[in-house]
């Protein structure tokens, strides 16, 4: 027996693990932050956010940024020092704390949504200023740079709109696609919010403002998909659909992961539980109505994410007396096992508290 061996021998020790309930915080799973690093610590040592005590553990952080607040109104360029500060800052916040974070870049804010930066024109609309003004010949030199209905429905056919787009999100790869701590890309930039829709600008009713709704062909979006492939091919991407976004199968095929929102949404009539999501996972592999179908599109969670996110609100509103579509118990369970039958890889609910009616479905999730 070497000394080495022996030496091995005579310095180990035996170890007997205790057996534990608690939940693992498994890397990339489970629930995920919102605008924030660490939601349930008594003392949270960023931001000064107020600890929501209720809310599970993560090891993902998710954060959004608008392209105004990347740039200053009349510069083109990417701004370093804003980069630095909100970017750069999170990528830092979240390695230091070991998780990992997703990032959505968008074009178009909400429509009336309140603006909380700094950096921006409080009359901006998520495009720069100095854009507005070149597609449009107003947002400088003292005229606004809110958009318009019509501008803001009609922006994403423009060559233009589209060429700038791929500069940003070229800019954006150079510097972040090879980060450790990014652990995917939610496809955004197309729609209200990033989210390949037109609510808010479009004249159309609730449940008509998809870019389809609107005149747009999918040849008219996969510019924007082809863009973010180019920008960022190291990075895992994930991307929203809907019943009538061919878009999205067309994005799958590529790698791309997909994700919805309205998760727990049981409102009587239509609703995304019952009727959004079932319609469109069945579009998806439609050869009769889909341009561009993915026949293996229920086996892409094998190799890419799958993220729910819930409406406006939180858990709590799922259970608030002033919801008039206050959620029964059954429904939350049901909605928890869809997202398992999906096999989910995120779920965001907001960084907001959760019930202790819901307590024990979210530990069993």
């Amino acid at each position: 027996m070497s000394s080495i061996l022996l030496s091995l021998l005579l310095t180990s020790s035996v170890i007997y693990p205790k057996k534990s309930d608690d939940i693992l915080t498994n890397p990339g799973m489970g629930f995920t932050e919102l605008q924030r690093i660490v939601s349930n610590e008594p003392t949270n040592p960023f931001y000064g956010d107020k600890p929501v005590l209720s809310y599970p553990d993560t090891s993902t952080v998710y954060y959004r940024w608008y392209w105004d607040q990347l740039t200053t109104a009349d510069n083109p360029n990417l701004n370093e020092a804003m980069l630095e500060r909100k970017i750069d800052n999170v990528l830092k916040d979240a390695a230091s704390v070991n998780k990992k974070v997703v990032i959505r870049f968008m074009a178009l804010r909400g429509k009336g949504d309140p603006i909380y930066d700094v950096d921006v024109n409080k009359g901006s609309s998520g495009i720069p200023c100095w854009f507005v003004d070149e597609l449009y010949g107003h947002g400088l030199n003292g005229t606004s740079c809110h958009l318009s209905d019509e501008e803001a429905v009609n922006m994403f056919k423009i060559p233009q709109f589209i060429h700038r787009s791929q500069e940003f999100l070229s800019t954006l790869g150079q510097r972040y696609d090879h980060n450790k701590t990014l652990l995917r890309i939610d496809v955004g930039m197309v729609g209200t919010w990033g989210e390949w829709n037109l609510s808010g600008y479009s004249s159309k009713s609730s449940l008509s403002v998809g870019m389809a709704d609107n005149g747009y062909k999918v040849q008219d979006l996969t510019p924007y998909i082809d863009a973010i492939v180019k920008a960022f091919p190291h990075t895992p991407k994930v991307m929203l659909g809907t019943n009538k976004g061919d878009y999205l199968s067309y994005a799958t095929q590529k790698g791309f992961g997909w994700r919805v929102d309205c998760f727990g949404d049981w409102n009587k009539g239509w609703n995304h539980m019952e009727d959004g999501y079932p319609t469109m996972i069945l579009h998806m592999t439609d050869a009769s109505t889909n341009k561009y179908p993915d026949m293996l599109f229920n086996q892409r969670w094998k190799k890419s994410a799958v993220d729910f996110e819930i409406c406006q609100g939180s858990l709590q509103d799922w259970y608030s007396i002033k919801n008039t579509h206050r959620l029964t118990y059954n429904q939350v369970l049901k909605t928890f096992d869809f997202a398992l039958k999906q096999h989910a890889s995120l779920i965001n609910a907001k960084s907001s508290a959760i019930p202790k009616r819901y307590q024990l479905l979210v530990k069993q999730f």
